[in-house]
């Protein structure tokens, strides 16, 4: 019996498992119970992050910089000392009461601080004052008016967040600097530029946010009918967004010739940015927008599969963001072109549903990774990487390797006018809605700002982002990583447990 309390099995077996038993129950037991004296005597500290963003350096010298010299200007000219007007549409006690107001309040505040000769503050009960309210083209009692001298802009408290897929209740960042500058910017410039988008070729967009973006750049935005107007020579940008009709030509009922309107507009200097994707093409062929396009420069690779011409569908499985590999990160073209719009950006973009961009013919390479044809110039920008594949139909039709598909382009000409005409050519729609333009990890919206800048409207505030509210989701792990970070996690502990075990052992074995 006593050789049995003293044999090696109890000893290092049967006492080792009563004391893990007894350890584990102890930290059940204890974690329980504090638990539960937290609560009952709400023993808690409040850890969450101040309500106040600070207005940072970057803001301020924009404002002071680029802000306020325009809003000199136009007091000299109007020979008045007007300030700008922050107005909210609710009582102050209320915007207390209301989080997501109170971040907006405390900014806006803390710019009246810094800047009380040029920046008041009013409180307008939009309830008791409707014909204000209706002046400004308020809506809603949350919404915040910036005006001055007798220009103005509204914004929603939407706005001034980024949203987590739509849901005004779970905001993930704060965007208050950015949208609070550009209404600035908005207001105080004498010539707002315009953005016009196309209508009547079924085109659209699943949300709002590209026109958030081109009023972040600066830029109020209308609509136009090719078919039944001209472009307004205010026009400072044309912008077609996934259309699904063809343009418009002559015909022997009508004589109306969209393309034609297109190709005056540019030669004129016109700037104008086309998205495409996969869903677009793919629902209908639209020979006259390719030839206009084929005349720039840009053509969209297609194969004859299955017994039609298919588009080139891109995925990049090393480079996705999705489980089936056709959303994922592009990479910066190899030209001066792509490295003066885009080479001091830190941010990733993000393409889906995107078709293959090549040049056209008549296009001759010019030694530096862009191709001419005449007074012509087409340059890749946005590129995929060298592992992703080409789809046409259900078949795979060609691969990357070393010379990889484009996602975006840009085509410039100098016209006789003295202006340069600029055509941006995306190949994916998704590329300029909500989840691409509101993350706080993809660089869509700033591409989209330095695409802008480099057109000439060089005010907008580039250096301007947003702040996290709370931790992002892992958006930027391509699945190549997150795959090498997974065996990670499942090897590392199963080589430390293991090589503890084989520790053990030997001592045991040698005790």
């Amino acid at each position: 019996m006593r050789r049995f309390f003293r044999g090696r099995r109890l000893k290092y077996g049967s006492v080792s498992l009563a004391l893990t038993v007894l350890v584990v129950a102890a930290v059940i037991i204890t974690n329980a119970a504090l638990s539960a004296l937290s609560a009952g005597f709400d023993w808690y500290v409040d850890m969450s992050q101040s309500l106040v963003y600070d207005i940072g350096e970057a803001c301020e010298e924009y404002l002071t910089d680029t802000v306020f010299p325009m809003m000199d200007e136009r007091n000299r000219e109007s020979g008045k000392n007007d300030k700008i007007k922050i107005i909210f549409c609710d009582e102050l006690k209320n915007l207390d009461d209301d989080i997501s107001q109170e971040y907006i309040l405390n900014t806006v505040l803390e710019l009246k601080e810094k800047f009380p000769e040029r920046v008041e503050i009013e409180h307008l009960n939009v309830w008791e004052n409707p014909k204000v309210a209706k002046a400004y083209g308020v809506t809603d009692a949350s919404d915040v008016i910036f005006a001055f001298g007798d220009s103005f802009t509204t914004l929603t408290v939407p706005q001034f967040y980024v949203l987590s897929g739509g849901d005004t209740q779970t905001p993930t960042a704060y965007n208050g600097e950015q949208r609070i500058a550009s209404a600035l910017l908005r207001i105080v410039s004498k010539d707002t530029p315009i953005c016009y988008f196309t209508l009547n070729h079924g085109e659209g967009l699943s949300d709002s946010e590209l026109m958030f973006t081109l009023a972040d750049a600066g830029f109020n935005y209308a609509f136009i009918d090719l078919a039944a107007s001209e472009i307004p020579e205010d026009c400072a940008l044309l912008i077609t967004a996934n259309p699904t009709k063809d343009l418009h030509e002559p015909t022997e009922t009508s004589v109306i010739s969209e393309g034609a309107k297109l190709d005056a507009y540019m030669a004129n200097g016109g700037k104008y940015m086309v998205f495409f994707s996969a869903e677009t093409l793919a629902s209908g062929s639209l020979p006259n927008f390719e030839a206009f396009l084929g005349g720039w420069g840009v053509k969209y690779m297609t194969s004859d599969t299955e017994g039609k011409e298919n588009c080139y569908i891109l995925r990049d499985p090393s480079s996705s963001v999705s489980v089936d590999g056709y959303t994922f990160f592009s990479e910066q073209a190899e030209n001066p072109v792509a490295n003066n719009i885009f080479g001091a950006s830190e941010k990733k973009n993000i393409f889906g549903a995107s078709v293959a961009l090549t040049y056209a013919e008549g296009f001759s390479p010019d030694g530096q990774g862009s191709y001419t044809d005449g007074d012509k110039t087409w340059s890749p920008l946005l590129v995929t990487s060298k592992s992703a594949e080409a789809w046409a139909g259900t078949l795979l039709v060609d691969k990357a390797t070393d010379d990889p598909f484009t996602l975006m382009s840009l085509t410039t000409k100098k016209c006789e006018n003295g202006e340069t005409a600029y055509l941006y050519a995306v190949s994916s729609v998704n590329f300029c809605e909500e989840d691409a333009l509101q993350s706080t990890v993809y660089g869509n919206h700033e591409a989209i700002m330095r695409m802008i800048a480099h057109m000439g409207y060089t005010d907008a505030p580039l250096s301007l982002t947003s702040r996290a509210l709370t931790t992002p989701p892992i958006q930027s792990l391509t699945r190549d990583r997150a795959t090498v970070i997974t065996v990670l996690l499942c090897a590392i502990p199963t080589v430390l447990i293991s090589a503890v075990g084989i520790f053990v052992l030997v001592r045991r074995k040698h005790s």
